[in-house]
């Protein structure tokens, strides 16, 4: 097994989450999913229900919360 390195070791103790793996947008129930129209500055696939503008899936505000998925009830 491999030894975490200093760096490792700091972002550990820190809590230090990567971009895909911490909460985002792209998780909010507040960000609904669209359609860019065309424009050459309309790149946003997500629209915030809360601002009312477009998001990235991994960008987070302080609204953050977590989409209900919803329940698959098998007979």
């Amino acid at each position: 097994m491999r030894r975490a390195g200093p760096i490792a070791r700091a972002q550990a103790t820190q809590g230090l989450r990567l971009a895909r793996n911490a909460p985002g947008c792209g998780q909010c129930a507040h960000a609904e999913p669209r359609q860019p129209a065309g424009a050459y500055n309309d790149l946003w696939r997500l629209h915030c229900s809360v601002g009312g503008f477009g998001v990235g899936a991994a960008t987070t505000c302080n609204r953050f919360t977590v989409k209900e998925k919803p329940c698959s009830s098998k007979p």
